[in-house]
């Protein structure tokens, strides 16, 4: 031995274990292991593993021995077989894609049986029984620490997954049909993501988008002279939580890889009519109007709401973004609803006006004027604006 150190890895042996020589080219048999000792592994070469007894470099044979299990420690795993990978975000256990045979990847944690790993913004579960641990680390395409962005893909197919870090195309996972995915940076016809700390390429053709390239207009309601509601408590102005909010809005859309357009950004009176113009002449692939709500007398009304005009053309825009808000907020179900307003009845394209929460209910008048609120509900219109594309595809 030259000075190679042992891993942390450990075998044991099944039965009495000969120890070979391969110096020479043919293997030479120097020494034996007894049933059942563990002993720590240097590397392995195919089905072999290289240990150290007494000073020398010896040979055992992998299919002789068993690995020791898993520990907390462990930063690696190789897989035996092609495993899936399980999304557990839902409260249950979701196929998402597979990492193939024969692969080493990174754990973020131990979870019981399973291996917890990155996936996507969220973690994803790999099945134990078909990994081994790592005695070395051999990924070449590691992520050095690159971000997701907010743009996303959604599969149409099963997509596989390539490591370029050789020169080369090379397998090394795979994502289910109508997985949506976030994407760290594109490369011609590839999208780079990061799929168990392992930077990979998907084929862009495979893909579709969801807000990338679309033209969403975000209508802050009310604004200068004309204030809308006043919160009854704090004296919170609907016209600066519909503006506060629709800015985070227009952000993360722009991050996502939108085009926005906004009616206002700053605190000026824009008329109903010369909204709906802006929507025309930008062509808009969506119209989002954001206002407040209030329920004069009724201090207990509270909930989100959001109207539409054509059920045709603009019901599932609607749909989705309540169903995000919704999850998103907590807040009470006030439901999607016709409404006959002026920005929904006179718009060409799809159009929805959504009211965030009551400025009548002190409760949600102090939430509505909050930072957290307004970001969580701009993160919640973003997502089902998202989702309603991706739906159209």
């Amino acid at each position: 031995n030259p000075g190679l150190s042992p891993s942390t890895v450990t075998f044991k042996a099944k039965s009495i274990l000969a120890v070979y020589d391969n110096s020479s080219g043919g293997l030479v048999q120097f020494a034996t292991l007894n049933l059942g000792v563990s002993y720590p592994i240097i590397k392995q070469n195919g089905d072999w593993y290289v240990i150290d007894i007494a000073g020398r470099l010896g040979h055992v044979y992998k299919p002789a021995t068993v690995l020791r299990d898993f520990v907390a420690s462990d930063k690696y795993f190789t897989t035996t077989e092609k495993v899936i990978i399980y999304d557990n975000s839902s409260g249950g256990l979701k196929s998402v894609g597979y990492l193939d045979k024969g692969q080493t990847y990174m754990r973020v944690s131990d979870y019981g049986d399973w291996h917890k790993i990155k996936y996507g913004n969220e973690s994803g579960f790999v099945w134990k029984e078909s990994t081994e641990p790592t005695i070395e680390n051999p990924i070449r395409n590691q992520n050095p620490g690159h971000s997701n962005t907010f743009m996303t893909f959604k599969t149409k197919s099963i997509v596989g997954v390539f490591d370029n870090s050789s020169g080369e195309l090379v397998q090394f996972a795979a994502l289910d049909k109508d997985v949506k995915y976030p994407i760290i940076s594109e490369k011609g016809d590839w999208f780079i993501i990061d799929i168990a700390g392992r930077l990979g390429h998907v084929y862009k053709p495979a893909t579709a988008f969801g807000l990338k390239g679309k033209t969403i207009v975000v209508d802050a309601g009310h604004g200068g002279k004309d204030s809308g509601t006043v919160g009854t408590t704090y004296r919170v102005y609907e016209k600066n939580v519909n503006l506060e909010t629709s800015k985070l809005l227009a952000d993360y859309l722009r991050k996502a890889g939108a085009n926005v357009v906004m009616t206002r950004s700053t605190d000026v009176f824009i008329e109903l009519r010369d909204r709906v113009t802006v929507s025309h002449a930008a062509k808009a692939d969506a119209f989002v109007s954001v206002h407040s709500n209030s329920s004069p007398g009724s201090p207990n009304t509270r909930g989100i709401e959001t109207f539409y005009y054509n059920t045709v053309k603009d019901k599932a825009l609607a749909d989705n973004v309540q169903r995000q808000l919704l999850a998103h907020t907590g807040l009470k179900n006030r439901s999607v609803k016709f409404g006959n307003l002026h920005v929904l009845r006179e718009n060409k394209n799809p159009s929805i006006l959504i009211e965030l929460g009551f400025l009548t209910n002190s409760t949600e008048e102090k939430l509505l004027g909050s930072y957290s609120f307004q970001n969580t509900a701009a993160t919640a219109i973003y997502k089902g604006l998202e989702n309603y594309f991706y739906a159209a595809n």
